[in-house]
């Protein structure tokens, strides 16, 4: 899964001098930040993090050796091990982070952003803090399946609608929830998206621009983002699926993995639903 969006600018009067708004005060406001103004936390401990990294695609299995940064604090890193798994300890909690990770044989990837304590972002603990690292090789693949050309200057942002009680590892059947769309804001001139990904097998995907919601892959991209801040969003009648912050940097790929990505947690198909046959 890949991924363009940039601040809406607001307007400003042609003569900063003339003022027509009651009261002689200024009626031109910034435009709100994406992902709201309470970023507050509840008072607690440090967050430990956690996770493991997936190639996305063959060879399939596990990123081992790679290095597993936080890009805010870039002092804090560990390695992913045998199995993929990496253990970066307790970070500051109420702290907007985002994680990195970096292998010679992988595309640069991060992950969507979190307030650290916050519900949505795991709480006290974010555990099973996902990477969907492809290599070079199936990036290429996917873009060119999505009919984009990846630019230095902009990033890829891709995400799954994962259902309910799934991740990247445990559920039943396929993870994505079917009949869903996603959205990415604020609004800009990116090239592609939102590209759902279509699926002929459990393992057998790629996004297809003719598609107008989620199949049961669940994954969703858009295409050349312009570097800034976004909020993206899913929707589904009868499900609840949890909002991403995601900060774009040029020449990353931003995939909020399951179960970090555009997650179902109430509603939806059931978790024992097999999905696709």
């Amino acid at each position: 899964m890949l991924p363009l969006l940039l601040a809406l600018l607001a307007c400003a009067s042609a003569d900063p001098s003339a003022d027509s708004s009651p009261g002689g005060a200024d009626d031109t406001a910034a435009p709100a930040h994406p992902w709201g103004d309470d970023l507050a936390v509840p008072e607690g401990p440090d967050v430990p993090v956690s996770g493991y990294a997936l190639n996305f695609g063959p060879p399939w299995g596990w990123v081992v050796g790679a290095t597993v940064s936080v890009v805010e604090l870039p002092e804090r890193q560990a390695t992913t091990d045998e199995e993929g798994r990496f253990d970066l300890g307790a970070l500051p909690r109420g702290e907007l982070l985002t994680f990195e990770l970096s292998h010679p044989d992988q595309v640069p990837i991060r992950t969507g952003t979190f307030l650290l304590g916050h519900e949505d972002d795991g709480g006290d603990a974010i555990t099973d803090l996902s990477f969907q690292s492809p290599t070079p090789a199936i990036y290429a693949l996917m873009a060119q399946a999505s009919g984009v050309d990846p630019e230095d200057d902009a990033c890829q942002v891709a995400t799954t609608v994962t259902r309910r009680g799934h991740d990247m590892i445990t559920g039943t059947g396929t993870h994505g929830e079917p009949g869903a769309t996603a959205a990415l804001a604020p609004a800009a001139d990116w090239d592609a998206g939102p590209v759902y990904f279509n699926l002929s097998a459990a393992n057998v995907i790629w996004p297809d621009p003719a598609l107008t919601g989620t199949t049961h892959d669940g994954g969703v991209l858009w295409a050349n983002v312009p570097p800034g801040e976004y909020a993206m969003t899913g929707h589904k009648d009868g499900a609840e699926i949890r909002p991403v912050k995601v900060r774009c940097a040029a020449g990353y790929l931003v995939n909020a993995a399951p179960p970090w990505g555009l997650q179902v947690t109430a509603g939806g198909l059931d978790p024992d639903d097999p999905g696709y046959e």
